[in-house]
């Protein structure tokens, strides 16, 4: 069974922004846990996103991925109290 990988949600403008949802089904996708607070990883590299957004639920991150998005500002990671590595590298 081929697995269809996950789609990121757009404005009306065309911006991608990250959901909750679509972070969970990403995890799946990446063989992780659906459930956000069971991943200690997240992958959201290359995906040109702007913002860091709607990831209250992954509260036991150690690694989270962001490098090449269009990210001009580190907030809303104050949740992460794990958090150990963060990549954002533009």
């Amino acid at each position: 069974m081929n697995k269809v990988k996950p789609v990121p949600e757009k404005t009306d403008k065309g911006l991608v922004y990250i959901t909750e949802k679509y972070a969970c089904e990403l995890s799946e996708y990446n063989g992780y846990y659906y459930q956000p607070h069971l991943n200690q990883s997240l992958h959201l590299h290359y995906k040109a996103f702007t913002k860091i957004e709607n990831l209250d639920s992954f509260v036991n991150l150690r690694s989270l991925y962001l490098e090449n998005n269009c990210i001009t500002k580190i907030e809303n990671l104050s949740h992460m109290k794990h958090l150990s590595s963060l990549w954002v590298i533009y």
